[in-house]
């Protein structure tokens, strides 16, 4: 069973096993998390582009990306979002995910327009911009 899978079993109410149990699968989980985020902020993939713009030069800006950047990638590792194009994919049928999908959109959307206004542009509204 994959360690995502393994940590998901052992939250679930009723769930044999007790929370040590759990606790180094979580441990690989955020190991394998945080990897995946180094190797996307070491190279940035054409959807983290596409929804945040180009990484800025100025450290402050600089920094607003690499946080959104790190989000978007633990959400695709986390909901195992595999789309080249769309940072987050398309949206999710099942409800706790379509959720948890909006919220992390909005949040790319929040850093889009803080960048953008550090550019010294006017935010844009468009939701559809690479975020997917």
């Amino acid at each position: 069973m994959a360690t995502v899978e393994r940590v998901q079993a052992a939250q679930r109410p009723g769930a044999k096993g007790t929370p040590a149990q759990a606790g180094p699968a979580r441990a690989e989980l955020a190991q394998r998390e945080a990897e995946a985020a180094r190797r996307a902020l070491a190279s940035p993939a054409p959807y983290l582009e596409a929804a945040l713009g180009a990484r800025p030069e100025a450290p402050a800006a600089r920094r607003v990306w690499e946080r959104a950047a790190t989000d978007i990638e633990r959400y695709r590792f986390r909901h195992d979002v595999r789309d080249p194009q769309r940072a987050f994919g398309a949206e999710p049928r099942e409800l706790a995910q379509r959720a948890a999908w909006r919220e992390a959109r909005r949040g790319a959307e929040r850093s889009r327009d803080e960048l953008t206004r550090e550019r010294g542009q006017a935010p844009a509204r468009d939701l559809e911009r690479g975020l997917g």
